[in-house]
């Protein structure tokens, strides 16, 4: 898993070659939430072992050129190329990969 500045740096890499070559990436944002009783229960050690769970099956999940990062305390994003031709078929494999995950 990518820290929060490294992955911004090979994003704003990823855009710059998406924007030379017509390249397709797809961007996910996931947000964890919880009710306020689970956060309250689990605490803070059992918060930061859920995250750590997440991104582990998010990494498994993932295909396999994908960048992943923690971006903030509850927030991961997930860079990947996309190898479609075309906008559309990038949306639909967007939207595959992310009921996936």
């Amino acid at each position: 898993m990518l820290n929060r500045q490294y992955y911004l740096e090979q994003l704003e890499k990823n855009l710059a070659l998406a924007h030379a070559k017509k390249a397709h990436f797809i961007l996910i944002h996931l947000q964890l939430s919880y009710p306020a009783n689970v956060r309250n229960k689990i605490g803070v050690v059992g918060r930061d072992a859920l995250i750590a769970e997440a991104g582990r099956q998010l990494e498994e999940a993932a295909e396999k050129d994908s960048l992943i990062s923690l971006y903030s305390s509850n927030v991961f994003t997930l860079l990947a190329p996309s190898l479609d031709n075309t906008h559309q078929d990038t949306v639909k494999h967007a939207h595959e990969l992310a009921h996936k995950l």
